[in-house]
């Protein structure tokens, strides 16, 4: 348990400038600051296989992650669980075409409540605030509620890039009673990218939208959702 911090300027050569949340681990964190973070992936927090990670009251500013393939540049999470209630994370990087400029997950279960992603890019990648991927015949699922994206940016996905990259594969987006506006992307997607392999017709990539806002975002194309 992360009792209220102030965690700033931690840099790591690998993931997880600010904090490494090793296998099988349960993490809580409440009230908490991380700002000015950096590492390869997770500018400030990486989750590995089978965590569990609830984050409360809490903002992340101004982190980066610097690999490019990879990203991240809050929060990196791989196979694990991740609740992220009444938080804000705004102005981070996922720099050198890495995906994620905010969050960056993969066959994982993530809930984001009553939060703010603002502002955070993925400078030559894409999912300016989030990026969901699954590259296994396995599920990973996104589900945000009563939570604002706003002023994101990526080459793709300016908010969102939800991605099925596997015969078998399902990558899940479910919004609810959410705002996503004036987001913007230099490809497509300007709020959100769904995608999955062209190859394959054995997999899904799915978006749900119910009583929430997808409005005001851009791309050269000029569609909120590609």
């Amino acid at each position: 348990r992360t009792q209220p911090s102030s965690l700033s300027g931690y840099s790591s050569v690998g993931s997880g400038g600010a904090i490494y949340n090793d296998l099988n681990r349960t993490l809580q964190i409440t009230a908490s600051q991380f700002t000015s973070n950096s590492a390869d992936y997770g500018g400030a927090l990486t989750i590995t296989p089978s965590g569990i990670v609830t984050i409360t009251d809490s903002i992340f500013t101004g982190n980066i992650a610097t690999q490019s393939g990879n990203g991240g540049g809050a929060i990196h999470i791989t196979d694990s669980s991740l609740t992220l209630l009444e938080s804000v994370l705004n102005n981070n990087v996922a720099d050198n075409a890495g995906e994620g400029g905010a969050i960056r997950a993969m066959e994982s279960t993530v809930a984001i409540i009553d939060s703010t992603l603002a502002g955070n890019l993925a400078a030559r990648g894409v999912g300016g605030a989030i990026y969901n991927i699954e590259e296994d015949d396995n599920l990973s699922a996104i589900t945000l509620v009563n939570s604002t994206l706003s002023a994101n940016r990526a080459v793709s996905g300016g908010a969102i890039y939800n991605f099925a990259n596997f015969d078998g594969a399902e990558a899940r987006v479910n919004i609810r009673s959410s705002t996503i506006v004036s987001n913007s992307a230099n490809s497509r997607g300007g709020g959100i990218y769904n995608t999955g392999i062209v190859s394959s017709s054995n997999q899904t990539a799915q978006v749900e939208l119910s009583n929430s806002i997808l409005a005001g975002n851009s791309e050269p194309g000029g569609p909120d959702c590609f």
